[in-house]
């Protein structure tokens, strides 16, 4: 039996028994990428919401059920996080791996389910594809791509070549497809040359000592938004002539009648009817005034005074301020001993009084005139004649 002390013999290894193996990711990322779990993360959730937006499009945008409402606001709350993080990290993923995502509603723009495309050409520019949100209605526009070429779409090698055979030689001929936009300015561009030309062969027609007139400069070409603004001044200024025709003297309001001195008779027959206003019968000193007829005027037709518009306060709790204002003034000023003041301070008293007088007038006028509470406010507590009259 070997003892403690005793020595292992020499040429012999142990062999430790190999630790277990770790059980590894079940995604490889390549060794350039800094934080693969970003970019897992940011794939995650663009597909995860474009999942959510193709399961809300089965159901109706513009119902309030429940399934609809929070398939939107789930794959709205998924892109947004989406967003952030890309920020965050400084990422941004392959146009060819993510969807496109509405910037008003952050909604997943899926065509043919949450997007409409429409290409159309846009005015005097190239077309461009308009792409409208079906969840908000917000609407985009992009340049057009190019499009396809004809030749190989659908079709055979044969048939490709034989068009191909066949553009060579109208090419050849000096036939070339030229656009419809193209064939209408060389159109215009022909007729304003021969335009031109037969203006000339006029001219020298009749004679050539005969000294020819002038030619118009031609008009510069204005934009709709140009001509809808000329409009506008020409009709400005028609209106303004009518209504100067309209005050002036009929000898002095056109050329015509200045020129020819043809003026038109004024009406001398009376209206057939009673007049359309009249002023209200006024009391003075116990006797009446009958109402006279105003005379009639062309033009727009004075709005009758009405009593109950004119005078709103009186009979109201705001009319209490100018009562307690008039009586306030008229009670006589007396002393705490009950001495009479001397001439000068009673001077001061009655010009003061006078401007409380005329400021009353002119409230109480104001207030009456057009009804207006916050004026006799103005003349009471904290207003414009001092807190001494509530």
């Amino acid at each position: 039996m070997s003892s403690k002390g005793a020595q292992r013999p020499k040429g012999k290894s142990v062999v430790k028994p190999a630790p277990p193996a770790k059980a590894g990711p079940t995604w490889t990322a390549p060794k350039t990428i800094t934080h693969p779990e970003h970019h897992h993360t940011l794939n995650h959730l663009n597909q995860v919401a474009a999942y959510y937006a193709v399961l809300s499009s089965t159901f109706d945008f513009s119902s309030s059920s429940y399934a609809s409402t929070s398939a939107l606001h789930l794959q709205s709350e998924i892109t947004r996080s989406a967003k952030t993080l890309s920020r965050k990290s400084v990422i941004r993923l392959d146009t060819s791996v993510k969807r496109r995502a509405c910037g008003r509603c952050e909604a997943v723009m899926i065509e043919g389910l949450t997007m409409s495309i429409r290409n159309k050409a846009s005015g005097p520019h190239d077309h461009v594809s308009k792409k409208k949100c079906g969840v908000c209605g917000a609407v985009v526009r992009l340049p057009a791509p190019d499009l396809v070429p004809e030749i190989g779409v659908g079709k055979g090698p044969r048939d490709g070549q034989k068009e191909q055979e066949e553009g060579t030689s109208e090419a050849a001929k000096g036939k070339q497809k030229v656009s419809q936009r193209q064939r209408r300015r060389t159109g215009s561009i022909k007729r304003h040359l021969l335009g031109k030309i037969k203006a000339k062969d006029d001219g020298e027609e009749e004679g050539s000592s005969s000294v020819q007139s002038a030619q118009e400069p031609s008009k510069p070409k204005l934009s709709r938004r140009q001509r809808q603004h000329a409009r506008s001044d020409k009709s400005s200024i028609r209106l303004s002539s009518r209504r100067l025709d309209r005050f002036m003297e009929p000898s002095h309001s056109t050329k015509e009648r200045r020129r020819n001195g043809e003026l038109k008779p004024a009406a001398t027959e009376p209206p057939k009817g009673p007049p359309e206003l009249a002023t209200t019968a006024v009391s003075l000193s116990g006797a009446s005034i009958e109402s006279q007829p105003t005379p009639h005027r062309k033009g727009r037709i004075r709005r009758p005074q009405l009593e109950h518009f004119n005078d709103r306060v009186q009979g109201s709790c705001w009319d209490e301020a100018f009562i307690k204002l008039s009586s306030h003034l008229l009670e006589p000023v007396e002393t705490l001993d009950g001495s009479e003041r001397g001439a000068e301070t009673s001077a001061m008293e009655n010009e003061e009084r006078q401007v409380s007088t005329q400021a009353l007038e002119y409230w109480e006028k104001a207030a009456r005139s057009r009804g207006d509470h916050l004026l006799v406010t103005g003349v009471g507590k904290n207003g414009s004649l001092g807190a001494g009259v509530r």
